[in-house]
């Protein structure tokens, strides 16, 4: 309480329990013949807040204290763990959901162009003096994983991977002529370039083999596989049929040399043998028409 300006020393405390509101009492009403002018001063209450005193009546007053509440911000950023989006199944934008206290209260559109982060601002830090928690949920993206951490986001996504198959087939009249080799290599290659796989093929593998845990995609576009064979030499030629999907047969085609009949002595005396024989056999038929003829 204040008179004239002057400090009396009198104070009453307000609370909830007596509706904030006290009164000075048993005051007097005038000093030298002057009425006394009475005034109220708030002590400093601290925490943010301001007072401000209103006259409403002859001795009547209100203070009123003013505090804005406390704001904060969540921030939070985008991981991409998919290979640099190889296969090309990363989305152009996702939507980021702003929980408070389990309820959604904001929504978000995130970009590439935003550089995948997120911020929600002004808002209230407390409810009814207590902290606000506030969280992050991420609307499903399709194809991928979402592990939340604080207020960041990370989508993880397994990219594909796929297989082909190899089969050697010999032409060559089952190795006629001995010239086929003990092993033959294949080589695969990506969108028409080399990528350094092989597997050899031999007979002990049944002439198949498979190049395995090979990536789908590249930059989100399907990789065409191919395959062709190392020279094999011997006068073999490869024909390659099928597809990566189905699987690869190589051919090797050789023609074998003809097979010529063998000559030398043993041969020429069954030639003789064959040529005596059909004389005698032709001087033992002039022999019996000439003695018919003398009889």
């Amino acid at each position: 309480m204040i008179a004239d300006g002057v400090e009396t020393d009198k104070t009453v405390t307000l609370t909830k329990d007596n509706n904030w509101t006290g009164s000075f009492t048993d005051l007097d009403e005038y000093k030298d013949g002057k009425k006394i002018e009475y005034t109220v001063r708030e002590e400093n209450v601290g925490n943010g807040y301001t007072s401000v005193v209103t006259k409403t009546g002859e001795n009547n007053f209100t203070v009123t204290n003013t505090r804005e509440p406390e704001k904060t911000f969540v921030e939070g950023s985008k991981t991409w763990d998919d290979a640099n989006n190889q296969d090309g199944k990363r989305p152009t934008e996702i939507t980021v959901n702003l929980l408070k206290n389990g309820t959604k209260v904001a929504t978000k559109k995130v970009t590439e162009k935003d550089g995948w982060k997120w911020r929600f601002e002004n808002l209230d830090k407390y409810e009814n003096g207590e902290l606000i928690n506030y969280t992050i949920v991420e609307e499903k993206v399709e194809g991928y994983t979402t592990e939340v951490e604080g207020h960041n986001v990370k989508n993880s996504y397994t990219p594909g991977k796929t297989s082909v198959q190899v089969t050697k087939a010999w032409k060559d009249n089952n190795d006629q002529d001995k010239k086929r080799p003990d092993s033959v290599t294949i080589e695969l290659l990506a969108d028409g370039k080399e990528t350094g796989k092989k597997v050899v093929l031999t007979k002990e593998n049944n002439w198949t083999g498979s190049f395995t845990d090979l990536d789908e995609y590249k930059d989100g576009k399907k990789i065409e596989y191919t395959v062709k064979e190392k020279a094999v030499g011997n006068g073999y030629k490869s024909v390659i049929t099928g597809n990566a999907k189905e699987g690869f047969v190589v051919t090797n085609v050789r023609t074998p040399k003809p097979r010529i009949p063998k000559t030398g002595a043993g041969s020429n005396s069954a030639l003789y043998t064959v040529l005596l024989g059909l004389s005698g056999t032709a001087l033992f038929s002039v022999f019996r028409r000439k003695r018919k003829e003398e009889l």
